[in-house]
Formats: structure tokens, C-alpha cells, sequence
């Protein structure tokens, strides 16, 4: 039911329905996760900061969990913790073009250009068709569109999204092939 309730951006529903499957299995990352994702949306960004950190302890490899975590330090412009966060991420899916279109948009807020080229240019070679316009974009907001808006929800994922998976949540992330949480599931 939490999932339905996110689906349809009815995010205190859905915090109350995780809340009560939290209850159910108290150690779940996975819950935990999507817990810190509606809290983000709610704009209770601290409060899912703090649930992000209970999941990563129950769970250190969670990669949608370090994943939202590293999304919210560049939104909140913690850029050495953000960079930090995706760099373990990067290790743990090496093949995720979005954590490396993050990394770069972190290192271009950093004035790294040289690293955000790069990082840009790898994640273009992991997704060459969802990648290349957000990345130009990146370097000059002018181009396709007449003003940039960052979402504090999930910066990075909703611009790369954009084109890319039409309609796609950011919690809904698909990061290829990764371990799953089965030690968290019911």
C-alpha cells in the first residue's frame, strides 16, 4: 500500500503504511528506504537523512538507500559528503550510469571540470541514449531548456530520467542487476 500511495504522490499515506510494515519487520532496509524517500518528498530532509543512516547500518551495500543518501548531500550542498556516499556506490554497481552523471555533477559543483568531463563521459558510455542531453545540459542550461530547476527531491535522477525513462519515479530506480536485499525481505 505505501508503494501505491508514493505511486500517486500521496506521500503521508504512504510514510503511515512503511511506518506500519516497519513494525512488521522493524530491521528492513529496503522499508527503511522508501521510508527516507517519502520523508524526502515531504520535505523532512534531515528526518530522511536520519532514516537513510539506519538503513545503510542495517544494510551498508543498499545501493537505493546510499544512492537517495548521496542525492540529498548535493541537494543540501554537502558536496564532499555526496561525492563521498557515490564513490562507495560506484564500487559497489560500477555500471550504473546514473551514479557517475551524479559523481560529475558534484565534481562541477566542486569546479572539478576536468573530473565531471570524465565521470560525464562514462556515464554517456554506460547509457549513450539517456545520458548525452542532460550532460550538455550540465555545462550550459541554455541548451533545450529556457530555465534550469533543480528538484530537492532527487536532483540528478529526475533531469536524466527525464528523457530517458518517461514517467519514472526516482524512488523507482533501476539499478541493473543488483544484490537484492533478501535478508531484509518478510
Amino acid at each position: 500500500m505505501g508503494t501505491i500511495y508514493s505511486k500517486q504522490e500521496r506521500c503521508h499515506l504512504a510514510e503511515i503504511n512503511y511506518s506500519r510494515a516497519l513494525e512488521i519487520n522493524p530491521q528492513s532496509s529496503v522499508i527503511l528506504c522508501h521510508i527516507g524517500i517519502v520523508q524526502h518528498a515531504l520535505k523532512q530532509t534531515e528526518k530522511a537523512l536520519k532514516t537513510f543512516n539506519v538503513a545503510i547500518a542495517n544494510n551498508p551495500k543498499s545501493p537505493l538507500c546510499k544512492f537517495h543518501r548521496g542525492s540529498i548531500y548535493f541537494a543540501l550542498g554537502r558536496h564532499a559528503e555526496a561525492l563521498k556516499e557515490l564513490e562507495e556506490l560506484k564500487e559497489i554497481v560500477p555500471k550504473e550510469s546514473l551514479v557517475y552523471y551524479l559523481i560529475g555533477k558534484v565534481h562541477k559543483k566542486l569546479g572539478n571540470t576536468d573530473l565531471a568531463l570524465m565521470h560525464f563521459s562514462w556515464a554517456t558510455d554506460l547509457d549513450p541514449k539517456g545520458a548525452s542531453s542532460q550532460i550538455k545540459e550540465a555545462f550550459d542550461p541554455s541548451i533545450g531548456r529556457t530555465t534550469s530547476s533543480e528538484s530537492p527531491t532527487s536532483p540528478a535522477a529526475e533531469e536524466f530520467l527525464a528523457d530517458r525513462r518517461p514517467g519514472l519515479q526516482p524512488e523507482a530506480l533501476n539499478f541493473g542487476n543488483l544484490p537484492d536485499d533478501s535478508e531484509d525481505s518478510f
